[in-house]
């Protein structure tokens, strides 16, 4: 009686999983409970089973537990009921909870940095930004990470120069140095209303290094549902005067984790 079934994160790709919690019978007859019953099917978001998909057995039946979890396909909604078994016989159904999986989608305009430059005395900085769209059914949240996708976290520039990043970092983001570049986001250490700048005298914001992929930084945590937001990221290059003007780009990894 009383079944939930919440979402989890999964650690094998395209399987969700779902925590399963139930009491005992208020009523058990004058007889312990020796087997509890899993039957599932696939279903309608509405709660139907889908057509041609009948309850089946999840498991052979297990006792002494009021807590299970499962992993099932990822992005499919199923019906979940459980009965019990004692010495009388076979119990009731439970109520019937209809749920989804756990899953995180993370869907982002571009992965590849590009910020175009055209140097002079004056005019030696640009900024460009990314729009990371995450959406989960994880009620514990997530975090979102971020790094450059070689252990060189390096710019490229034409002509096979580079450009190194920014001394600056997530929790202490400084003003961007000649010859270097970074990222940053709203809020935090960084502050707010970020926008763009395109061939300016200098950044007015502050900027941190973008980390390699063996260590990226957590660039944003929710420990709640996240449903379908958007996080901007900006990415920003300042150079001196003497170097070449053009493209420069650089390869970055988004990776949203469940908590």
């Amino acid at each position: 009686r009383n079944l939930t079934a919440v979402p989890i994160p999964s650690s094998t790709p395209g399987r969700g999983a779902l925590r399963l919690t139930w009491q005992p019978p208020a009523d058990d007859g004058g007889s312990p409970v020796t087997v509890y019953y899993i039957e599932i099917c696939q279903a309608e978001p509405t709660g139907q089973c889908k057509p041609g998909h009948d309850y089946q057995s999840y498991n052979p039946g297990f006792s002494n537990l009021t807590s299970f979890d499962i992993t099932v396909n990822n992005n499919t909604y199923y019906n979940i009921r459980m009965n019990a078994r004692n010495s009388v016989g076979l119990g009731p159904y439970s109520n019937v909870v209809t749920v989804r999986p756990s899953y995180i989608s993370l869907r982002t305009v571009t992965n590849q940095v590009q910020l175009s430059i055209a140097p002079t005395t004056n005019q030696n900085f640009s900024s460009s930004s990314h729009h990371v769209k995450v959406d989960s059914n994880l009620p514990g949240g997530l975090d979102l990470k971020l790094s450059t996708a070689t252990a060189n976290n390096h710019l490229s520039t034409t002509g096979g120069q580079t450009i190194a990043p920014t001394a600056g970092s997530f929790n202490n983001p400084q003003a961007i140095a000649d010859n270097s570049w970074g990222y940053r986001i709203n809020g935090g250490a960084f502050g707010f209303n970020t926008v763009t700048e395109t061939n300016t005298n200098g950044s007015n914001f502050t900027w941190a290094s973008v980390p390699p992929t063996a260590t990226p930084d957590v660039i944003f945590t929710s420990n709640s549902l996240v449903s379908d937001q958007t996080i901007p990221v900006f990415y920003g290059v300042k150079v001196s005067s003497t170097q070449a003007p053009g493209n420069y780009s650089a390869t970055v990894i988004y990776e949203a984790v469940g908590r």
